[in-house]
């Protein structure tokens, strides 16, 4: 039944273009009466119109469209001349309020109105600006982030290289470098990065370099050559890469899996400390920060420059990184070879065939993927740093090895497998300059190494026992091998490699003996939890790429000879040529095909069906709650959080009883975690759960879209427990007193 007016009704505009509101009055006992509708905005803005409206004839409130419309808040006032001669229509919700008012008295329900919107070309330009703006920001701060610093570097050391493609993969990996050493320097300095000042030191960058290629160009009188054919395939695989990643990724709202819970909680805390600090605390009460925190600092400097969220930075920047990889393959290709037409198969391999890195998306495998970008980076450098003497190279690869010591230190074991089998390959002048950049490497990275001295070094030289692995951890995963493709790809680097041996092709000898020497020595004794065969597994297609890369290049080589030789020849080079493309058309395919279903969905903790849950959580939630969360065994020694409940801790601070993995380093906490966990496992009905939750102080209980341990028919109606929100797959419950 119709309230009595007046009425107001408020409402969100969901486009730009906001141009009329209808209503459907009620006329009691007349033909008609005069009805005056009123909008305004909370700027100031208001429209008016007196009408004479009939019993069920919709009433309609025009003016001119609102460019800035979309997601503003108006307000619709109904005024009759007699609240008893008309009214309005309005829907019933159930008893929930929806923004009607009589008076300042709340009413259930909401008028029965429409909206209408005019696309005029202002409303177009600023749909347009609405899409192009954040998606322009992204692109200028991805820039900014991941070239602009490296290509600054390369001017001022006065580098060039033969192909220019060579320098972004140069400019890539140096960028990421500084990245951490501006953060692990501001801690320093007992300094501290904010928006401000990072935004205006990055906008410096960027002006300077954008100036010296103006000048450049201008000294040459603005000519320029277009890319060769190599270039632009190589481009074109990059971004046919960089397309399917982000089209993976696509379901997530948040990144998947353990990791990333992990990661967002320390990019969070380096967020609010502005530097890299040597605690947990204030956001999680762990005492030492050891862990290799040199990657969080890329995301934070991203989502400062971008605007995005830190979620955003995560996903979007993430997938462009791992698209890069290709990048970073083509440079060091060809610092490896000199041949830059060696980058196409190295390119192709990464971007399109290999289930690694891409599947990095499934495990929130971030830190290592920045790590294995320096490390491809660096092989190429150091085989440049071992056939010459090139001061501004040793820099920069001296540059490269302190970052990655403070970005991954696994990777940085691959690294040291890999320069000390170059350092028994070269000539004893190139040692010595091998040496020297190492020992730079180790001044840039000591603050950091120092600070590890007595949780890690010391520990470990006095009970060496530490560092032996659980059972199983370092078993050989060939379950990353049932794919055909994947199988037939790596055997045939294996080939390539062998062949490489015969031909003395002395830079992929290198990249072979490498790979023995790791795996001799990770299966030297029960292995160890700092480095182990899984690490090493995921990260071949490094030398792998590379190895296929000079193989696909020679091979191509041999076959263009016999075309240019007698008939027969002729017609085997033919005949092999068309070999040769029809297995690249075939494994392309299926590469492709790969490369778009590589997100695992069992990793997937916070699910599409877990938005509204989050939104509600981060609107309703007190910060001060501590909630239940489904929860399961991780790696036999820690407890993980196995739905969206394991992101409330990182995304707002809110306890939960499974913290992000970074509880482990606190022994008192990680036994109190665990055995709180395995209890919470171990609960079998509502009673005994609910004395549970009051002994351990608990107030809530989330479950989330994917599930666990906690079921909500428990929950149910049982008593003690209240329900505050449902979407029927995700649950929110109030511990009652």
């Amino acid at each position: 039944m119709p309230y009595p007016l007046p009425l107001r009704q408020t409402f969100t505009a969901a486009h730009p273009g906001l141009s009329a509101v209808t209503i459907l009055p009620v006329v009691f006992g007349k033909t008609s009466v005069p009805l005056t509708l009123h909008l305004e905005d909370a700027l100031g803005w208001s429209a008016t119109a007196s009408l004479s409206v009939q019993h069920n004839a919709p009433a309609r409130l025009v003016f001119p469209p609102r460019v800035d419309s979309d997601e503003q808040v108006y307000t619709l006032t109904v005024q009759a001349v007699s609240s008893d001669s008309a009214s309005v229509w309005y829907l019933g919700l159930a008893g929930e309020a929806s923004g009607l008012y009589q008076g300042e008295k709340v009413v259930p329900g909401a008028l029965k109105l429409t909206t209408e919107y005019t696309l005029t070309s202002a409303v177009i330009i600023k749909h347009l600006a609405r899409i192009v703006k954040p998606i322009s920001l992204r692109w200028l701060a991805a820039w900014l982030t991941l070239l602009a610093p490296g290509l600054l570097v390369l001017n001022l050391l006065g580098i060039n290289t033969r192909w220019w493609l060579t320098r972004l993969g140069l400019a890539l990996a140096i960028s990421l470098s500084v990245a951490t050493f501006l953060w692990f320097g501001a801690a320093w300095l007992s300094a501290r990065w904010a928006p401000e000042s990072l935004r205006w030191f990055y906008s410096a960058i960027g002006i300077i370099v954008a100036g010296q290629s103006v000048f450049r160009a201008w000294r040459n009188r603005f000519a320029f050559s277009l890319p060769n054919q190599t270039t632009l395939v190589v481009l074109g695989l990059i971004g046919v890469g960089w397309a399917l990643r982000q089209i993976a990724a696509i379901p997530l709202i948040l990144p998947a899996w353990v990791d990333s819970v992990h990661h967002y909680t320390l990019a969070r805390l380096i967020a609010q400390a502005g530097n890299i600090p040597i605690t947990y605390e204030p956001v999680l009460p762990v005492a030492n920060l050891t862990y290799h925190p040199g990657i969080y600092p890329v995301f934070v400097t991203f989502q400062w420059l971008s605007g995005a969220t830190l979620a955003e930075a995560f996903l979007w920047l993430g997938q462009l990184l791992n698209a890069l990889v290709a990048l970073a393959m083509a440079a060091a290709a060809c610092l490896l070879t000199g041949q830059p037409r060696v980058a196409f198969g190295a390119t192709w391999a990464v971007a399109i065939v290999s289930l690694f890195p891409a599947y990095y998306l499934s495990w929130g495998r971030y830190s290592q993927l920045i790590g294995l970008i320096l490390l491809i980076v660096i092989l190429g450098l150091a085989w440049q740093l071992s056939l010459r003497r090139w001061w501004s190279g040793a820099l920069i690869l001296a540059g490269l090895l302190g970052a990655l010591a403070l970005i991954h230190y696994r990777v940085m074991i691959f690294a040291m497998f890999a320069l000390g089998t170059l350092f028994f390959l070269i000539p004893l002048t190139a040692q010595s300059r091998l040496f020297y950049t190492g020992m730079l490497a180790l001044v840039l990275a000591a603050p950091w190494l120092w600070h590890l001295t007595e949780p890690w070094f010391v520990r470990l030289m006095t009970n060496p026992a530490l560092l032996a692995a659980s059972n199983n951890y370092n078993a050989f995963p060939l379950d990353y091998f049932v794919s055909p493709l994947q199988s037939l790809w790596l055997w045939a680097a294996v080939g390539v490699a062998v062949a490489a041996w015969l031909s003395r092709a002395h830079s992929v000898q290198w990249l072979g003996l490498w790979v023995l020497m790791t795996f001799g020595v990770l299966n030297l004794g029960p292995g160890s939890w700092l480095v182990n065969n899984n690490s090493w597994v995921i990260s071949l297609f490094v030398p792998g790429a590379l190895a296929l890369g000079w193989g696909l290049h020679t091979l191509s080589l041999a076959i263009q000879r016999r075309l240019q030789a007698r008939a027969f020849t002729r017609l085997s080079g033919l005949l092999i040529g068309w070999l040769f493309f029809g297995v690249l058309g075939v494994a392309t395919s299926h590469g492709i095909a790969t490369q778009l279903n590589v997100l695992n969905p069992t990793t997937v903790l916070a699910r599409a069906d877990d938005a509204r849950l989050l939104q509600w959580v981060e609107t309703n939630l007190p910060r001060t709650a501590y909630v239940a969360v489904s929860s399961w065994r991780w790696q036999n020694t820690a407890w993980s959080g196995s739905d969206a409940g394991a992101w409330l801790w990182p995304l707002w601070g809110i306890r939960t009883t499974a913290p992000p993995l970074d509880y482990v380093y606190e022994p008192k906490w990680r036994e109190t975690v665990n055995s709180l966990n395995q209890q919470l496992n171990d609960l079998s009905d509502a009673e005994q759960a609910y004395s549970f939750f009051k002994q351990n102080g608990i107030t809530h209980i989330l479950i989330g879209a994917r599930g666990g341990n906690l079921k909500p028919d428990m929950f149910v109606n049982a008593p003690g427990y209240k329900l505050l929100y449902s979407n029927s797959v995700a649950w929110v419950f109030e511990i009652e007193p």
